[in-house]
């Protein structure tokens, strides 16, 4: 009997389970090892009082779909269009600022015509950049090309502008690999001033979502702490009181002054990122500082607003601090820059960048278009001797003013009349600048407008008081023909005299339709004396 008991026992002891009974029992002890450490570290975040508030997509949408109803109100566009990843983007067969919306989404232009032979034979050049970047009827990108197809070269130059205003760099970074099919040689990245807003709700890192299951997942995991924190951008901490209360203030959607869209050390991971994926098409990744002429009006209003540091620029003022992670991270990763703030500093910044200190004129984008070439030779894509045949012959013209200079002469230089009767000038004006003033230019499209006149150039007069109050424009001729530089043309002027005697002097100089008079970029204007007196 006992031995029959000992089988027994030795049987039990070696019995083999079945081999669903050890999966089962190896998968429940590896959810288990994941399970109760991932339960305790979220224990822990609540106990904390670690809190990064979430914003459910429902409402990410709404908000996202206001901002893109702003961007079309503020363009005078329908060009803009919600995207549930990149937030907005710019819609196929649509119109911003003159430019069309090609079908990949990429602003584009009348371009130059290329036969086979040098469509292969080229180099191609991919603009990602914010409105600095894309608004404007000319662009950089536009400029440079033309000015490459204008010179003699060995290779053409194709340039894509990939630039939509509004853009940080977490948008680049979800963009880009969408425009690897384009097989660029040259990526540039010009961000900077979008990134350092404020945040639109939360920081753009922990908006939007790449598809409806990510979508889905972020509303189940929205309140979970450890999903906010693995959510949260690099480099940010925890919030301590004053900022959690600001932040649920901002997922509610009462405030949007609890951070910035992209943080300067986010920021500084987003550039690394951009170059590691340029690099990884074998293409050149070069980066872009961003000029500004801030004027007091225009920093005061930032700064209520929470765009830039209080004093500005001068103490430390957060978009020179952006500027200075480009320069660090172009350093670090020996990747070419263009210090476009460095290179206006050196300029007539109050030609070359718009009355609200941060988008560029046309001699801006004209300046920025010809560093770009020049990087494209220091970095061998074309030679010196391409380089020079494209300098030589260079050329603008009135959509995009360059270095507009003007050489007058008068006939008579002073006039004595009743008041409010005309007199009569003979205004000669000659091209001395390398703007040509074109006498007509229509856009098909601006926007939502219709055949806009744009460039067009034409002579204009205004009143400057001497001794009487000034009576403002005065009269407007169109230009009698393209005036190309170093030719000349003659205009007779018929103006009535200010209704109040008194001595004054009658500004004339040249305009641009949708430009404004061509002395906001630097060209000459005269006066003719005029006295005006009493019957």
């Amino acid at each position: 009997m006992s031995q029959i008991l000992q089988r027994i026992e030795r049987e039990m002891k070696h019995r083999q389970r079945t081999r669903a009974q050890i999966i089962v029992r190896r998968v429940s002890v590896i959810v288990l090892l994941i399970v109760i450490p991932l339960l305790l570290s979220e224990l822990a975040l609540r106990l904390m009082g670690f809190s990064r508030p979430q914003v459910d997509f429902s409402a990410q949408e709404r908000l996202l779909k206001q901002a893109t109803a702003a961007l079309n109100e503020r363009f005078d566009s329908n060009g803009f269009e919600y995207d549930q990843h990149l937030f907005w983007k710019l819609k196929p067969g649509s119109n911003l600022a003159g430019l069309d919306v090609d079908d990949r989404g990429l602003l584009s232009w009348k371009r130059p015509v290329w036969n086979a032979q040098q469509e292969k034979n080229s180099v191609k050049v991919l603009c990602l950049g914010d409105s600095v970047s894309a608004v404007t009827y000319r662009t950089f990108p536009d400029i440079a090309e033309q000015l490459a197809a204008e010179g003699t070269t060995s290779k053409t130059v194709h340039f894509y502008s990939a630039a939509v205003p509004g853009y940080s760099t977490e948008q680049a970074l979800r963009r880009l690999p969408q425009l690897k099919h384009l097989e660029p040689n040259v990526v540039v990245l010009c961000f900077g001033w979008s990134d350092h807003f404020p945040a639109l709700s939360v920081p753009d890192r922990e908006l939007g979502a790449a598809n409806a299951g990510l979508r889905m997942l972020h509303d189940l995991l929205k309140d979970v702490r450890l999903y906010q924190l693995i959510g949260a951008p690099l480099g940010t901490k925890p919030l301590d009181d004053e900022d959690a209360v600001k932040q649920q203030a901002v997922a509610s959607g009462s405030s949007n002054k609890g951070s910035f869209r992209v943080s300067p050390p986010q920021f500084q991971a987003n550039l690394e990122e951009l170059i590691s994926i340029v690099r990884s098409w074998d293409a050149v990744p070069v980066l872009a500082t961003q000029p500004e002429d801030l004027k007091a009006y225009t920093e005061q209003f930032l700064q209520q607003n929470d765009f830039i540091a209080p004093n500005g620029r001068d103490n430390g003022g957060l978009h020179s601090q952006y500027n200075d992670i480009i320069r660090k991270v172009a350093a670090a990763q020996d990747v070419p820059m263009m210090d476009l703030e460095e290179e206006f500093v050196r300029r007539p910044r109050e030609y070359m960048l718009e009355p609200d200190g941060i988008h560029l004129t046309g001699r801006g984008h004209n300046h920025v278009a010809r560093l770009v070439l020049n990087m494209l030779k220091t970095k061998s894509f074309i030679s010196e001797a391409d380089y020079d045949a494209i300098a030589r012959a260079e050329k603008h013209d009135t959509t995009a003013p360059d270095k507009p200079r003007a050489t007058w002469s008068l006939i008579p230089e002073h006039v004595s009349a009743y008041v409010n009767d005309p007199v009569s000038v003979t205004v000669i004006p000659q091209n001395s600048g390398n703007t040509r003033w074109l006498k007509r230019h229509i856009i098909p499209r601006f926007g939502a407008e219709k055949n806009v006149s744009y460039g067009s150039s034409y002579l204009f007069a205004r009143w400057r008081t001497v001794n009487s109050p000034t009576t403002g424009i005065a009269h407007r001729v169109e230009m009698p023909g393209n005036i190309l530089p170093g030719e000349a043309t003659s205009v007779t002027m018929s103006i009535k005299t200010p209704p109040h005697a008194g001595n004054y002097e009658l500004e004339i100089g040249v305009g641009a339709d949708r430009i404004g008079p061509l002395s906001n970029y630097g060209a000459e204007t005269t006066t003719l004396t005029v006295t005006a007196v009493e019957r």
